[in-house]
């Protein structure tokens, strides 16, 4: 059984942090689609909860700040972006030596419908490290075993857009890819010990997008947290959940199993 929190429809329940916290996460992926004005985010990382890595303005754009991040650094970067500054002037100002001198060990993203879309990725950040970019899409990760990640992210990315999937489901996609081709290097086998995907559209609240999937705290060495994310966002969908007006929901997988003389059979879920 998950220990599982949710709210559907119109809900006060706020979920996560609005600020990105101190992470040291793996590979995120944004995507946006400009002809519903709608935004797209996911991760993963080998961290007990990589969620806090997001910034979103419903309706504008998005930062991801990843690696080791720094308070200051992400509040000025979203002033900026929240005034007007194009994507790339802003990540150039936050990073610069002389207002951050530790940006090499930094990792941003950001997307915006105005303002455009930009990267950056420091020196000094976990290896395997990189960016990857193409319209509208912004794949970037460290911790990686290798550019494997990154690349089969964006290919899913691609294929699934192609495919004419839904934006939940190419998220995912792109997602379970880079799970599939090493996830984070620290997790092993694992690939994941939190994860989420985040749909936003115009109008909504920071803290109350349209599709809020979180999966945190899988205790290391048990379940993939990408495949409980995907196992999620399946149960969502066939459950009608793409009619909700708002939908959160948190997961904690169960820790490891206990060996039972006698197990007991527990309903399907």
């Amino acid at each position: 059984m998950f220990v599982m929190h949710r709210r559907t429809l119109l809900v006060a329940f706020l979920l996560l942090p609005a600020l990105p916290c101190l992470a040291h996460a793996t590979w995120s992926i944004i995507v946006l689609d400009r002809t519903r004005q709608w935004i797209g985010v996911a991760g993963a990382s080998c961290t007990p909860d990589v969620y806090g890595i997001m910034s979103l303005r419903p309706g504008q754009g998005v930062l991801i700040a990843q690696a080791i991040g720094d308070e200051a650094a992400i509040r000025r970067a979203n002033e900026l972006l929240a005034g007007g500054t194009p994507s790339d002037s802003a990540l150039r100002l936050v990073t610069a030596r002389t207002v951050d001198t530790a940006s090499w060990f930094r990792q941003y993203a950001v997307a915006s419908f105005a303002g455009g879309l930009a990267q950056f990725t420091g020196d000094s950040t976990a290896t395997y490290h990189g960016q990857r970019r193409t319209d509208d899409v912004l794949v970037q990760g460290n911790s990686l075993p290798g550019p494997a990640v990154l690349d089969q992210a964006m290919a899913a990315i691609r294929a699934a857009s192609v495919a004419g999937r839904s934006l939940p489901e190419i998220l995912i996609a792109g997602l379970a890819a880079g799970a599939a081709a090493g996830g984070d290097v620290r997790c092993d086998t694992q690939r994941a010990t939190s994860a989420f995907l985040v749909v936003a559209r115009p109008g909504e609240r920071p803290f109350l997008p349209y599709l809020t999937l979180s999966v945190f705290g899988a205790e290391r060495g048990t379940v993939n947290a990408v495949e409980v994310l995907a196992a999620r966002l399946t149960r969502w969908t066939r459950s009608g959940g793409a009619r909700n007006v708002i939908t959160q929901e948190g997961v904690q997988p169960p820790g490891r199993a206990v060996t039972r003389k006698q197990p007991r059979a527990m309903p399907p879920r």
